[in-house]
């Protein structure tokens, strides 16, 4: 039950900031609410396919409504919330942890391994928010900005490692928790200190232009 409502929380946050990519591309309404819905399921549903079984999200009409309350929350109240947004970002880093910790725990009950289980789960949280930017045509955050996908990753490396443990093994719930709550604690450190990973410096010239330099020179 508990992780069912940190499920919903994070949905409900993760459709609030598709809501407010759109309204920073002047969407239309249509494009308003797919930005809210495919940021708040987007994740879940490719996890899904990928494992074979039919998407949580569109097997109950839970998903959809949370995603719905969103984007109609985003368009009347878009001033307070912006104006509130480190809320929004402690609740989106709960969605982060829970939605993590759920893939990875439905790959591991397919019997996936290492890679498997760290992929799935990281795809579950950061699924969503890749597709709401490929479908403004921006870089995905999750690649250049912040330690989120990294974070993502850290927790479910650490699922793999713990989900075999004697304390876990009857009561998965319980590691879901924690993983949750391990993805939570590095996001807000990693807010709070700023941390990111090196970026790649751009190159001067291409590596076309390069090799051709060091053809002339030889």
């Amino acid at each position: 039950m508990l992780i069912t409502t940190l499920d919903l929380i994070g949905t409900f946050a993760f459709a609030i900031t598709g809501c407010f990519k759109a309204i920073k591309h002047e969407l239309d309404l249509l494009g308003f609410f797919i930005l809210g819905l495919m940021t708040g399921i987007g994740g879940g549903i490719v996890r899904d396919i990928i494992l074979g079984v039919p998407p949580a999200a569109l097997t109950t009409n839970l998903y959809l409504t949370i995603c719905l309350l969103a984007a109609v929350v985003s368009y009347y109240s878009y001033k307070p919330i912006a104006a509130r947004w480190n809320i929004i970002l402690l609740v989106d880093a709960i969605g982060l942890g829970t939605f993590t910790a759920i893939g990875c725990a439905k790959a591991a009950a397919h019997g996936y391994g290492f890679f498997g289980i760290v992929l799935l789960g990281a795809m579950s949280a950061i699924g969503g928010g890749t597709i709401r930017d490929i479908l403004v045509s921006e870089v995905p955050e999750v690649l250049h900005s912040g330690f989120y996908a990294s974070a993502s990753i850290v927790g479910a490396v650490a699922f793999f490692f713990m989900y075999r443990l004697p304390v876990f093994q009857n009561n998965p719930t319980l590691l879901m928790l924690v993983i949750a709550i391990l993805i939570l604690i590095v996001r807000i450190i990693a807010l709070k200190k700023g941390f990111h990973l090196k970026r790649l410096h751009r190159m001067d010239k291409s590596p076309t232009a390069l090799s051709q330099e060091r053809h002339k020179k030889s």
